[in-house]
């Protein structure tokens, strides 16, 4: 009786939020987004597809999870070409990055859990397989995904012991979750967890986003802009970065030394970008205006735009990586750690395995205060060797972790050609 009424509870919850969204989308454009987006989701699909495509459905919440999902595309495209790819969204954010997506044929929002759109929204297509991304398990879905025996793969996802769906009190959602036809989990302790409610179609696979970001050294790197303001100099890059960051950072911002610093903000929009210009005391330039004759010969470059930053990391001799001052949540630290440079992390920073793995490595190093940065600054300022063998540890611990898309990708063959 109680799962039965936690799920009717579940149900009324979602059309409650399906009512009041409209209102709140009236002050808001990103609900108002959320709620636009999904409502042309199912016309779009059934103009872009037709009943005889095959068609790989994967699902991710934002652009960070998609992100993870890249490589296995790429593995689909070069040996399952014969397939069509749909990508779905909840958030807009990840929707509005990637919505003219070429790597895929389709980008759109998922409806939201009801028995109701599930069930539309299936009909609208017949998948021959679902990809989920992470942490996406939507009961309703994955219901009817397995009243039609679609078969349904998670990937790199990533338990803790905390997590509401261990907890007893949720049993009816374990069952909804062993109905996944496998589990591909990033580390042990996840598989441990899915064995101890009763799901053991488990594989530990490792996380895709390193392969992700192990094909960034493949690349071409090279920005015009940032070879004619470093010119080969010292280069300190802060990237993803919150207010938080900046308050470790104040001493850099009036220094009169002659390294190059590059400050990419997470948020872009105006306000966040008026609050780090107001740091500043010495002579600075921004992408968006950047002028070689007038601003190679500053010391700041702020990063105004975004999709650079990948890049950009490429060029560092140092890089900070943002978000563990606050409670925002560290960034990426697996993007610069490709490039073999040492990185700065916040004080916050233990829900990260990578971070982690690396700072007891010693290729990360955490800091508190002003003056934990500004010392490991200047170690790493005058110390090109300590640089170098930092560098080599990152680097190393991405090489090291490569291979888990080649193992979805093997699976999903199999499964495909049943």
């Amino acid at each position: 009786m109680r799962k039965i009424v936690l799920h009717f509870i579940y149900n009324q919850l979602i059309g409650l939020t399906n009512l009041i969204l409209p209102l709140v989308g009236i002050f808001s454009k990103k609900i108002n987004d959320f709620i636009n987006g999904r409502k042309s989701a199912i016309e779009k699909i059934k103009k872009s597809f037709n009943s005889e495509d095959k068609i790989i459905w994967i699902h991710s919440s934002s652009l960070g999870e998609f992100e993870q999902g890249i490589p296995i595309i790429y593995e689909i495209k070069k040996t399952l070409k014969e397939y069509k790819i749909l990508v779905t969204f909840f958030s807009p954010s990840g929707y509005n990055a990637k919505k003219n997506s070429k790597e895929v044929d389709l980008v759109t929002y998922l409806p939201l859990d009801s028995p109701k759109n599930a069930r539309k929204f299936l009909d609208a297509f017949c998948p021959k397989l679902v990809i989920l991304i992470k942490y996406e398990f939507w009961p309703n879905y994955l219901i009817e995904l397995n009243k039609r025996k679609i078969s349904v793969i998670s990937v790199s996802s990533i338990f803790r012991p905390p997590q509401f769906l261990f907890n007893n009190i949720f049993k009816n959602y374990q069952k909804i979750l062993s109905t996944i036809s496998h589990f591909f989990v990033q580390n042990k302790e996840s598989k441990s967890l899915l064995n101890s409610i009763g799901i053991n179609q488990v594989t530990i696979s490792g996380d895709t986003r390193f392969d992700r970001v192990y094909e960034f050294i493949n690349r071409n790197n090279e920005l015009e802009l940032i070879d004619s303001f470093i010119k080969n100099e010292f280069c300190f890059v802060a990237g993803s970065t919150w207010s938080e960051d900046y308050n470790l950072m104040d001493k850099l911002f009036i220094s009169k030394k002659n390294e190059k610093i590059i400050i990419a903000p997470h948020d872009v929009s105006a306000k966040s970008l008026k609050v780090l210009e107001k740091k500043i005391k010495k002579p600075y330039t921004k992408w968006s205006s950047y002028n070689k004759k007038i601003d190679s010969n500053k010391n700041i470059l702020i990063i105004d735009i975004i999709g650079v930053l990948t890049k950009v990391y490429s060029y560092a001799s140092l890089v900070y990586v943002g978000g563990g001052m606050g409670k925002k949540g560290l960034h990426n630290i697996l993007e610069p750690a490709v490039f073999g440079v040492p990185i700065i992390i916040g004080k916050n920073y233990s829900k990260f395995k990578e971070a982690s793995d690396l700072v007891k490595k010693r290729g990360v190093f955490k800091v508190e205060s002003k003056n934990n940065f500004i010392m490991k600054y200047k170690e790493f300022f005058d110390d090109k060797i300590a640089r170098q063998k930092a560098g080599k540890i990152n680097h190393n611990y991405v090489k090291d972790h490569t291979g888990a898309s080649k193992i979805i990708k093997e699976y999903m063959t199999k499964v495909l050609s049943n």
